[in-house]
């Protein structure tokens, strides 16, 4: 199963400028936030590398052992888990042409590589590098577009280490205590010990200050006078007219606690998301069930935390934990052969149910949010996630007239 097997479907005349097609009332007086933006959930994992070892951001209990499985497996395990972790099949360049505008960001910094940061997903996927010049290229030549970039997750390599001695001195702790006998000596190593984890613990913390400072400085390079600052208070008037006219089209989210000037706080900021996946367990014996517990986790928890002032990122996906993946996938090679993947068993699933949910949800809302899902630009009868939210925004143009 080759990362790029999918090709880009054939995509209308203006899917690519679509923003920049949009009607002018549209383009002048909605806010940005209030467009329905299609966005694509885990953007990076088009190219997930089997070989690469397991990434920073799988469950701590299972990564170390996977490691050691893939290496005396032949990266078997990590060819299993690449069919859960895969969530897109194109890469940003193809994602852009065919109208994604909004980009669901887990960033991996390893100091050691010659290129530290790596977009992951249980794998580790394409370098953040190479993904930002794809974004910079399609700008350059498409003047009236506007992306959205999320970097809300950040694991760090060192910090992961961290971690790692933290429980490793856990364990010891827990062994000397029985050793009656080694009382004064196990007193002893535990100082020893802490010391060495209270160094541990100050690397990882200076590596997270290192890795956002680094990460920052890669994103200012690359899209310098490009990025629209965050003002407080201002979204209101953040039209893609006024984008365009500043040639600010660039918004970069950033998860850190103190945020740069040039980029927007994702957290406790002005962007908010409902994660409807956290409540849906119910898909891998009935996707039925699965898309019902979505929309009622939508209607309690997501629509009524909309806030004019800000971003909201509604979540369609069906998201499986590690133990549901391993009993789901055993249950389904026993009966069926095969093992399952994320697009068949979730993606496939829920996918074909947003259309109508999103229409509605634009008609009773009068206004659009960033609806991101897997697998975006996969055709289900005569249409795609992100064509169908592109074309909500004709709701809005009736709406506003």
């Amino acid at each position: 199963m080759g990362d790029n097997s999918h090709s880009a479907p054939q995509e209308e005349p203006d899917q690519a400028d679509w923003m920049g097609n949009l009607d002018d009332q549209i383009r002048e007086n909605i806010p940005l936030n209030k467009l329905a933006i299609p966005g694509s959930h885990d953007s990076g994992t088009f190219d997930l590398n089997v070989c690469g070892g397991i990434a920073a951001d799988f469950d701590p209990p299972y990564r170390q052992l996977l490691n050691m499985l893939s290496c005396l497996c032949c990266c078997l395990p990590s060819c299993f888990i690449k069919q859960w972790g895969k969530s897109q099949t194109l890469d940003f360049t193809q994602q852009l042409e065919a109208g994604v505008r909004y980009f669901d960001l887990r960033v991996e910094y390893d100091p050691s590589r010659d290129d530290p940061f790596h977009l992951v997903h249980a794998l580790r996927g394409a370098s953040v590098r190479d993904c930002m010049q794809q974004v910079k290229a399609f700008l350059d030549k498409h003047t009236e577009e506007v992306v959205l970039l999320d970097f809300n997750h950040f694991y760090s390599m060192v910090a992961d280490l961290s971690k790692e001695v933290d429980r490793s001195k856990d364990a010891d702790r827990s062994k000397d205590a029985d050793r009656n006998k080694e009382v004064d000596r196990s007193k002893g190593a535990d100082r020893s010990k802490d010391a060495d984890c209270g160094k541990e613990a100050d690397r990882s913390k200076e590596a997270d200050q290192q890795g956002h400072e680094d990460l920052s400085a890669l994103l200012k390079a690359e899209f310098s006078d490009m990025l629209c600052p965050y003002v407080p208070g201002e979204l209101g008037g953040l039209t893609l007219n006024k984008l365009c006219t500043d040639g600010t089209r660039v918004v970069i989210f950033l998860n850190v606690k103190d945020t740069p000037k040039e980029f927007w706080p994702s957290s406790d900021g002005p962007i908010d998301s409902c994660h409807g996946w956290a409540q849906n367990t119910e898909y891998t014996v009935c996707p039925e069930a699965g898309w019902n517990a979505w929309k009622t986790w939508q209607a309690e928890k997501g629509k009524p935390h909309r806030s004019a002032d800000k971003f909201f990122v509604c979540d369609g996906v069906l998201t499986p934990g590690t133990k549901k993946i391993c009993c789901f996938s055993a249950c389904t090679l026993c009966c069926c052969g095969y093992a399952g993947t994320l697009k068949t068993t979730c993606a496939d699933a829920i996918n074909p149910r947003l259309f109508d949910w999103m229409e509605d949800d634009v008609k009773t809302s009068n206004r659009g949010v960033i609806y991101i899902a897997d697998f975006v630009t996969e055709e289900y009868g005569k249409t795609s996630f992100v064509r169908s939210v592109i074309k909500l925004n004709e709701e809005l143009k009736v709406a506003s007239n």
